[in-house]
């Protein structure tokens, strides 16, 4: 289960909704996170496209998601990695938070997609 079906979540499909506007106004994630009494890993979390992203796919500006990337760009960023270069250069190439693209050189997420 994800989103507010698990039993673990503290956070409804609204609460993620009004996180993402004022994450779009410019709130810090700090100040959110003490508001909805969570930890600021969890706001950056959705601010980055790591969880909630079936509620927030396309609502964060400046952020395309990674759950739209084709297999050809996650292939280019393996095989880009293996051939030497830094995450540092390809992070220069995709709108992606760096930690997504380790994680994908790292064949630690999109592991169906070798």
């Amino acid at each position: 289960m994800r989103g507010e079906l698990s039993p673990t979540s503290k956070l409804t499909d609204a609460d993620i909704i009004k996180i993402v506007e004022r994450l779009n106004a410019g709130e810090t994630t700090v100040r959110i996170s003490k508001d909805y009494e969570v930890d600021r890993a969890t706001i950056s979390s959705i601010k980055n496209g790591g969880s909630w992203t079936h509620i927030t796919s396309g609502l964060i500006e400046g952020f395309i998601g990674y759950s739209g990337l084709k297999k050809s760009q996650i292939e280019d960023m393996r095989k880009r990695y293996l051939n030497g270069e830094t995450v540092a250069k390809i992070f220069c190439d995709y709108s992606l938070p760096r930690q997504v693209i380790y994680r994908i050189v790292k064949n630690k997420t999109f592991k169906n997609m070798n």
